[in-house]
């Protein structure tokens, strides 16, 4: 049977001006999974009311001496500054 594990991160902008804005991105590390496992990460911002649109890409996994991670770049690609937002992980093993 499948094993489903999940955990939660965010980031949010220290004042108004440094939001992400539209084309923005930010660049991220996470070390979660092993050999052979499915991943998942969506990244939805925290405010409600205007539209806010954020995508995960450039999704690669990396394996080296020093083990593996996941290295993907959360963007703005809406028209509305972004002053924070949740990054939802995923993975699943046997």
């Amino acid at each position: 049977m499948a094993n489903v594990n999940y955990w939660f991160g965010y980031w949010v902008s220290a004042t108004d001006t440094d939001a992400l804005a539209p084309g923005d991105a930010h660049s991220w590390v996470a070390w979660p999974y092993s050999y052979g496992e499915a991943v998942g990460i969506s990244a939805s911002a925290t405010e409600p009311g205007e539209e806010h649109i954020l995508a995960v890409e450039n999704l690669s996994l990396q394996d080296d001496l020093n083990g593996r991670r996941m290295l993907f770049t959360v963007r703005n690609v809406g028209r509305s500054r972004v002053n924070g937002y949740g990054i939802g992980y995923s993975h699943i093993s046997q």
